[in-house]
């Protein structure tokens, strides 16, 4: 049996720059650390049908927000200003269109795989590749923890400590400002009830820096490693009973997607322009709600630490703050929990397969948005939802995120 599958992605910083004024394009207020990368696929039978339905549906919205006939319609259009509180913040128009998108996708029979992928962590392996750990290291917990310093509170001089290695500076001055960065982190958290596991977690970064040999290798720009998503989705065709030989692709315009596919052995893999394929636009409209959900919750105002921007003037009382996500996101109407449900069954319930989401050790920001949506599915009605305060519900699911991502690390041996 064949399959055609349709890749797009968002946020998708082609080379991750380290600038000379100590930031990294990845970091900055309009960017995001996750690249987004979205595969959809049916059988090869489904393809006209699933092609006609979406070509009706877009017919739909692009008169309802006024396109010109033969435009098509980018995720862009529902902007980023949608996504402020999530779906509570959605227009009418765009909470038409994702419920009836959702809807749609609910009664299909299709092959979902989503990448979410931490472009600081990549930058991190590629720069300590030349690095010897000690033997008692957990390599994978160390990456994790340096990922989360830099993405959380964007350090500035240690930002700018790579960025002096990249151009040819000596490693050791990464290795000092990295230690100087933790020794203050973790006398700025002491007596913090919220930072004791990180503090734990500085102090065994800190006795690992100090054991390491440093004869790493840094590059300026580090390209993204795009073979990855591939064997994403390998593994996904693997867990299904689906052989790569019987499956064909179609990436929207991209080199790097293109060239790293030949590695793998898929029937084919070719080049398309979403405005001549309709598929294509579908795996947009995916990624640009998952990748403006991401960005919305990673920079809510409540959620959002303040970027260090000298380690010896840390602001004492940003880190003591909790940290909950705004409770606007849980003050919703019926419409907003109903559609917040469909999200859960349309990319939870229906697509429950181990290799459907693949993501990289640090994937804190992944686990905060299906835990959002798993939140929302624990309630069995708007009702019995409507009973706990917006407030409440911050706290309830700030409890739940940290348990998810608990399990997930102790799981994979990563804390």
């Amino acid at each position: 049996m064949s399959y055609s599958f349709y890749f797009d992605e968002t946020f998708h910083d082609r080379k991750i720059v380290l600038s000379e004024n100590g930031t990294i394009n990845t970091t900055r207020q309009d960017g995001l650390d996750d690249y987004v990368g979205i595969f959809w696929g049916c059988e090869q039978s489904k393809v006209d049908e699933y092609a006609k339905q979406l070509t009706d549906f877009e017919d739909k919205y692009r008169k309802l927000y006024d396109l010109p006939c033969g435009k098509e319609f980018k995720s862009e259009i529902i902007g980023r200003k949608n996504y402020r509180c999530g779906i509570q913040s959605f227009t009418k128009n765009a909470l038409a269109f994702y419920n009836d998108l959702f809807q749609m996708l609910s009664n299909w029979s299709y092959v979902i795989h989503v990448s979410i992928i931490s472009k600081i962590e990549l930058l991190i392996r590629r720069a300590l590749r030349g690095v010897i750990f000690p033997s008692f290291a957990n390599k994978d917990a160390f990456i994790y923890s340096l990922a989360k310093l830099i993405v959380v509170h964007r350090p500035k001089q240690l930002i700018g400590a790579i960025t002096s290695a990249a151009n040819g500076g000596s490693s050791k001055e990464f290795r000092s400002v990295l230690l100087e960065t933790l020794d203050a982190m973790i006398k700025a958290s002491y007596g913090v009830p919220r930072k004791g596991r990180t503090i734990e977690a500085f102090e065994e970064m800190r006795y690992i820096i100090r054991s390491m040999v440093f004869t790493a290798d840094f590059n300026e720009k580090t390209p993204f490693e795009y073979s990855i998503i591939y064997y994403g989705l390998e593994n996904l065709l693997t867990e299904l009973g689906i052989k790569a030989e019987d499956v064909t692709i179609t990436i929207d315009e991209d080199e790097g997607t293109y060239n790293a596919s030949k590695a793998f052995s898929f029937d084919s893999v070719q080049k398309g322009q979403s405005d001549n394929l309709i598929q294509l636009r579908l795996s947009d409209w995916l990624c640009g709600f998952i990748g403006r959900m991401l960005y919305a919750l990673k920079n809510d105002e409540n959620n959002r630490e303040k970027a260090l921007e000298d380690i010896s003037k840390i602001d004492l009382d940003d880190i003591k703050k909790k940290r909950l996500l705004s409770s606007e996101w849980f003050d919703l109407r019926k419409r907003h929990f109903d559609i917040y449900l469909l999200l859960y069954r349309a990319l939870i319930i229906q697509h429950e397969h181990y290799w459907t989401t693949l993501a990289s050790v640090y994937s804190d920001d992944v686990i905060c948005f299906y835990s959002l949506l798993r939140y929302f599915g624990s309630y069995k009605s708007f009702e019995s939802f409507k009973e706990v305060s917006p407030e409440l519900h911050a706290e309830y699911y700030n409890s739940h995120a940290i348990g998810a991502m608990e399990n997930y690390y102790q799981k994979n041996k990563w804390r």
